[in-house]
């Protein structure tokens, strides 16, 4: 009990440290955000109808921008938590490999929570955009006022992909720890099968997206991500004691 309760207390000083270590992360999510709000703002889809005497331009507007870039910036910021550099601040404390993989999922499932629901507010923002600056006759109703339903079921939806993008972007930091030519086979295996076996690809998409079940979609991203955590912790083990 007391092993347990050590492990957990310095995971926990080290996961206060990165945490205030990182606060630059967190602006430059801001940022990221803000300049998908800019991109956001031209339209994501726009169509056109016209007769002799009427013509009909509609354009689509949509927080999926925003939320895209939200998944970027946390695949590299799982990548940056494997970084030469963070292990070396790890060094630097009272630590050893587990209590550093849980500080650094403790991070990550922090940045998760901000980014998902500054994600959903920046589509908030975006839509109040919107509302002042056309004439109300020209927006679509539908949809376009919140639910408060619809947003806590976005900002869960958000996170629990971030939750698996992490997840993957922290397994490959460790591949790339343990030899830097994952940096090529990685995206080089997935070209691969794209062109050897698309199929497998869009099997392995659609088991995440395709769930219709909030609770199985749920606990089909949970158990992945950990199952890539865990495959982290172990091959980080059988890595040299210090790089």
């Amino acid at each position: 009990m007391s092993l347990n309760n050590n492990l957990v207390a310095v995971a926990s000083r080290q996961y206060i440290y990165k945490l205030k270590a990182n606060m630059s992360g967190v602006y430059s999510l801001i940022f990221i955000q803000v300049l998908a709000l800019l991109f956001s703002l031209s339209g994501i889809q726009s169509m056109s109808s016209a007769s002799d005497t009427l013509r009909v331009d509609v354009k689509y507007y949509s927080g999926d921008i925003m939320i895209a870039f939200t998944f970027i910036w946390m695949f590299f910021m799982a990548l940056r938590l494997t970084s030469i550099n963070s292990k070396t601040m790890d060094f630097t404390l009272v630590t050893n490999r587990l209590s550093s993989h849980l500080s650094n999922i403790g991070l990550l499932l922090t940045t998760i929570i901000f980014g998902s629901i500054s994600s959903s507010l920046m589509g908030f923002v975006l839509k109040i955009i919107m509302y002042f600056t056309f004439d109300h006759s020209q927006i679509g109703v539908n949809g376009f006022y919140p639910v408060m339903s619809d947003i806590l079921l976005g900002i869960i939806t958000t996170g629990l992909y971030m939750t698996l993008i992490a997840s993957l972007g922290y397994l490959l930091g460790i591949l790339i720890q343990i030899h830097v030519l994952f940096v090529v086979f990685y995206p080089a295996a997935l070209f691969g099968l794209e062109k050897v076996n698309p199929q497998m690809l869009k099997s392995s998409f659609d088991f995440f997206a395709s769930e219709t079940s909030p609770l199985l979609f749920a606990i089909r991203i949970i158990l992945s991500s950990l199952i890539a955590f865990s495959l982290s912790c172990l091959l980080s083990n059988r890595m040299e004691v210090r790089k």
